[in-house]
């Protein structure tokens, strides 16, 4: 590990020690090494304040280097998200089932069943078992859900089934 601070090489060893799984140990070699550090209290916590600074930098560095590399980890995700959604609706317009491609195959498929509310819904209008009262009317979905597919209407609801791929 290359020192960010100017450290003697027993500094350098001490903090690649410190680097080391926790064990019973390692805990014991560093113990020693601390022990072995030559020199008045004065220069002991000197000697020692270089490898915290050290340290401090190696941390500082690192969580850096974890901020970029979440950044750009969600940019991955984001930048696949907007080519799954792309190939899906591609896939939906040109009415295309599926394709099998040199690296992977693709598949339109549907979803679970969801239920999409629209502004004029009106939970009040439901029948007992399909909403909670507490402070609000809160509609239970799958009672709703078990209306809609018994036959009864119910305006300002609708099932849906979302499209997606699935890669195979």
């Amino acid at each position: 590990m290359a020192s960010i601070n100017e450290l003697s090489f027993d500094q350098q060893k001490l903090i690649d020690i410190l680097f080391w799984e926790e064990d019973e140990e390692t805990i014991e070699l560093i113990n020693q090494k601390l022990k072995a550090i030559r020199g008045s209290a004065e220069q002991k916590v000197a000697y020692l304040i270089g490898v915290m600074l050290e340290l401090r930098a190696i941390s500082e560095a690192r969580e850096d280097a974890y901020r970029r590399t979440k950044k750009r980890l969600e940019t991955a995700r984001n930048a696949e998200a907007r080519i799954r959604n792309f190939i899906t609706q591609t896939m939906l317009q040109f009415d295309i089932k599926k394709v099998d491609g040199d690296l992977a195959g693709v598949t339109v498929c549907l979803g679970k069943e969801k239920l999409v509310y629209s502004e004029s819904f009106d939970v009040t209008e439901l029948p007992d078992n399909a909403y909670m009262t507490k402070v609000e009317y809160k509609p239970i979905a799958v009672e709703i859900m078990n209306l809609l597919k018994a036959g009864q209407e119910i305006d300002g609801v609708a099932i849906v089934k979302e499209p997606y791929i699935r890669l195979t």
